[in-house]
């Protein structure tokens, strides 16, 4: 279906660049485009290998099972059945990935911790706080939103304290909402 839509959108343009006799800029704006995405593509790519390899250097380091057995004591109150500690240091990895805008490593480590929560039924509770704060996307460094930002304006830093106060008030909602919630259930 959403093939469909596109189709329809590109015919509405290409037709509309030829009723008003724009069809030299439609053709300039097409040629333009997959050199744009490329040079994107090359510049994300890049921001997700080093932040990737800082990744790697902090586990190799031993800084990362620091983090993560920090972040863990933090999260217990919020896990208070979860008696697996590998799947709480998943979970708390995983976070801290988020937190860092680590995506590539945040999505390994949720798939491990939703691997380990799913062999016991009984927790039902954890995944669904594990999930909901996955999903409030608490995070420092929008790593690819600065890398995009970065290829079309200056100042690709400047959402870096927006996007952080947001994602705080959400996290805290969700953390809240989801207490809340799971206690009523």
């Amino acid at each position: 279906m959403i093939n469909v839509l596109f189709v329809i959108i590109f015919l509405v343009a290409i037709i509309y660049a030829i009723i008003t006799g724009k069809v030299s800029e439609l053709t300039s704006t097409l040629l333009e485009l997959p050199y744009e995405a490329i040079i994107m593509i090359l510049k994300m790519g890049a921001v997700m290998i080093l932040f990737s390899g800082m990744l790697e250097i902090a586990k190799r380091s031993g800084f990362l099972d620091k983090i993560t057995c920090f972040v863990s004591k933090m999260l217990k109150p919020l896990f208070p059945r979860l008696d697996d500690k590998e799947a709480l240091d998943y979970i708390s990895l995983n976070l801290t990935c988020n937190f860092l805008g680590i995506n590539g490593a945040a999505t390994s480590a949720g798939i491990k911790a939703m691997e380990k929560l799913t062999y016991d039924t009984i927790k039902y509770n954890e995944i669904t706080t594990f999930l909901t704060l996955n999903a409030s996307g608490f995070c420092l460094i929008p790593q690819s939103i600065v890398a995009i930002r970065q290829t079309y304006i200056e100042g690709a830093y400047d959402i870096i304290l927006p996007t952080f106060l947001v994602s705080l008030c959400c996290f805290i909602s969700t953390i809240v909402l989801n207490k809340v919630l799971i206690k009523y259930d």
